[in-house]
């Protein structure tokens, strides 16, 4: 029978091997290297304070919390010790460092039960606490069942939020069934509007990446992490030697110096993959970039090579080819990604999700600035804009939408990236001020732009126009 699943009360005891073993497996990191690149990657390996700086500190503390972990100390217990009360922190952080702490090494032990278990109870169920205090994202979540292996679980796995006290429940398949009625359960949608991980906890305590008690023991971020990660990323996107590379990966790595503010999720590398599904991508978990040396998507067109070509050109002052340029757009839609937070509309990605589309429309309209950091200059800027290899069809209708209402594209991609956060509410608003058509029938126009060829998106765009001067003209 597993222990109970979500954060004892004071004074009982968390006494199972898991959990402790995963509170002793954690190391200390000075903040500047935590806080930095290895947050959210590593917090299940790495333990640290912000504002504290001193190693022999945060080691002391995490002695006392590893003690507490063992022996089931409650709050009250724990910080009448000497290490804790030498923090001089405020008792909320305090409160918050130890409750965070101990109920993640309680999920991280969690993890290591729930995959020994998985033949008997294949399933998982998300147990929210579903009081006063339970944030509206968690509680969204509550009753979402799916199979241990589903990889939806890499992104929502409790914890999700400093002092989060959700929790998995382990189920057979005939329990999961039992509880999937009336839109529940296996049934229920996953909404990633609502049903999403505080910001920087899209991770899961499942996630024991290979090498990375290295880069926290090192204490040298991003280049060691980079390394740690590569059998990790390597089974998934095929990582590839391409000769001539590590120079791509020396500038973006200086770039992200120069301008953290490209990376706010992070900027643990950037590889080279054999992945012929796709131009580039991002893993936002990770902080970490890949391009496609493969070039099936359009034929001669490979963007870790043409990246790579655009470097070496612009280091000798030679012109760069539509295909060198459109590389660098390529990383700079991913890093768009990361920097508005626009992700797909859902997964996995089938035809072309208009959150994809707009994405593609705002980094065909900055990627400048990428090409400026990198010493070039965006010579096909409005190639690039009007023949764009990547999403072609939802992009194309995207302006023409645009267009139609005579919208500048720059000033509004600006306003865009801005307000990233409510992009789809923020852009219907304004299509639907400068058309003078109701923001439903703009976001049905959002939608057919997702999955209409370009002539059929015009036509829908005709009869949606033509309806909204004939409803302004009716007496």
């Amino acid at each position: 029978m597993p222990p109970p699943l979500s954060f004892p009360p004071d004074g009982q005891p968390i006494h199972f091997l898991e959990a402790i073993r995963a509170a002793e497996a954690r190391n200390v990191v000075l903040p500047d290297v935590y806080y930095g690149q290895l947050q959210g990657v590593a917090r299940q390996k790495a333990f640290s304070i912000a504002g504290i700086a001193s190693y022999d500190q945060l080691k002391a503390v995490l002695d006392d919390l590893n003690k507490a972990q063992a022996n089931g100390q409650t709050f009250k217990q724990w910080k009448r010790n000497q290490s804790v009360k030498d923090l001089k922190l405020p008792m909320y952080r305090l409160d918050n460092l130890f409750r965070t702490n101990i109920q993640g090494q309680y999920m991280a032990g969690r993890w290591e039960q729930i995959i020994r278990t998985q033949d008997a109870r294949p399933y998982l169920m998300y147990d929210a606490i579903n009081d006063s205090r339970t944030r509206p994202a968690h509680k969204a979540l509550d009753g979402f069942i799916r199979p241990v292996n589903d990889p939806i679980w890499r992104r929502i796995s409790p914890l999700n939020g400093y002092r989060c006290r959700c929790g998995l429940i382990s189920l057979t398949e005939a329990q999961a069934k039992a509880r999937s009625v009336d839109g529940k359960g296996l049934n229920k949608a996953y909404d990633t509007e609502t049903m999403q991980p505080d910001k920087g906890w899209e991770y899961s305590p499942q996630d024991r990446l290979d090498g990375i008690n290295k880069a926290v023991a090192d204490r040298q971020g991003g280049g060691v992490l980079s390394s740690a990660l590569n059998q990790r990323l390597a089974q998934d996107m095929k990582i590839v030697d391409l000769d001539g590379f590590a120079a791509v990966q020396a500038k973006m790595a200086d770039i992200a110096k120069q301008r953290p503010e490209w990376f706010p999720l992070g900027f643990n590398g950037i590889h080279a993959v054999g992945n012929a599904e796709l131009f580039a991508g991002f893993d936002r978990q990770m902080g970490l970039f890949y391009l496609s040396v493969a070039d099936e998507l359009v034929s001669g067109f490979s963007p870790a090579k043409e990246l790579q070509g655009a470097l070496n050109k612009i280091a000798i002052s030679e012109p760069l080819t539509f295909n060198n340029e459109y590389a660098v757009e390529c990383l700079w839609h991913e890093m768009v990604h990361g920097i508005t937070g626009i992700a797909p509309d859902r997964y996995p990605i089938n035809g072309e999700p208009i959150a994809e589309g707009v994405v593609q429309w705002l980094a065909r309209h900055s990627y400048p600035a990428l090409m400026e950091a990198l010493g070039g200059k965006a010579a096909h800027y409005n190639a690039v804009i009007k023949g764009g290899l990547a999403y072609p069809q939802v992009t194309s209708n995207l302006i023409a939408l645009l267009d139609k209402a005579a919208l500048d594209h720059g000033q509004l991609s600006n306003e865009i990236l801005k307000e990233a956060g409510d992009w789809k509410v923020f852009l219907s608003a304004v299509l639907a001020e400068k058309m003078a058509i109701k923001p439903k029938d703009i976001n049905a126009l959002l939608n057919y732009a997702e999955r209409l060829s370009g002539h059929d998106f015009a036509a829908k765009l005709t009869v949606k126009l033509t309806n909204a001067r004939r409803s302004k003209d009716a007496p």
